[in-house]
């Protein structure tokens, strides 16, 4: 059975983490406050004190932990007949990252690969920690939703960053998914370079279907031109893969 004092805990983390969670993850954290909170009401122990932890909070120096790392947006440089960006059918935009995926508007039952890339980033040299995608679907009822695909994520000229040399399944990267999923390497992005990425999607229907997407890496910032060196976040370790950590 888990103690007062580590529920305590728990929670006491679980507040400080609420103000930066947003959307799904926001309202997994507040479910277990209040999971918390009822244990601990059924164990007698007051929910808005901590006097059963001596009321004492310690701080220590350390590397900048999940909730310090950034995330850096794919732009649709390059478009075909089958995607919509915020200028227009078949329109490349590096300004709005969101893509609408036309499913069978040129080929049936697929959208035609093509590729996005992220920004040149001159003010700061970053670290590739992990890859997010965010999509969602509009099929019609009774039928299977449309798969988004990806492959060949790369740094410049470099090596494919994914373990799946073709295109693998896009749910496997998405936001919503409690862990970061493994990348082959972890390589630092620094300007000039940019990175990209191949999409392409795929459907049972043969026209109709739609999806929405947005792509981001996400980066631990080595420097700062302007706010200077950071401690480096722990990325290699284990632990730095989970996105959000509610209950131990």
């Amino acid at each position: 059975m888990v103690s007062a004092k580590q529920l305590l805990l728990t929670r006491s983390k679980l507040q400080r983490a609420l103000p930066l969670l947003r959307g799904l993850r926001r309202v997994k954290a507040q479910r277990a406050i209040q999971k918390i909170n009822h244990q601990l009401l059924k164990l007698k122990v007051e929910v808005t004190e901590i006097d059963e932890l001596g009321g004492l909070e310690f701080d220590v120096p350390s590397p900048p932990g999940i909730g310090r790392l950034v995330t850096l947006p794919f732009y649709p440089t390059s478009t075909n007949a089958d995607i919509t960006t915020a200028a227009g059918v078949n329109t490349p935009n590096t300004q709005n990252p969101i893509c609408i995926l036309n499913i069978g508007n040129t080929t049936n039952n697929c959208v035609a690969a093509f590729e996005m890339q992220t920004p040149q980033i001159s003010w700061a040299d970053l670290r590739i920690v992990g890859f997010e995608i965010d999509y969602k679907t509009l099929t019609n009822q009774d039928n299977s939703a449309p798969t988004l695909l990806v492959k060949n994520l790369r740094v410049g000229g470099g090596t494919n960053l994914f373990t799946h040399q073709e295109f693998g399944d896009a749910s496997l990267y998405s936001k919503d998914i409690p862990d970061y999923a493994g990348l082959r390497d972890y390589p630092t992005l620094i300007a000039p370079d940019f990175a990209f990425v191949t999409i392409a999607a795929v459907s049972n229907q043969n026209t109709g279907d739609r999806i929405t997407f947005s792509v981001s890496l996400v980066c631990d910032i080595i420097s700062d031109e302007n706010y200077g060196r950071h401690l480096v976040g722990p990325y290699a370790r284990g632990a730095s893969m989970t996105k959000q950590r509610l209950l131990r």
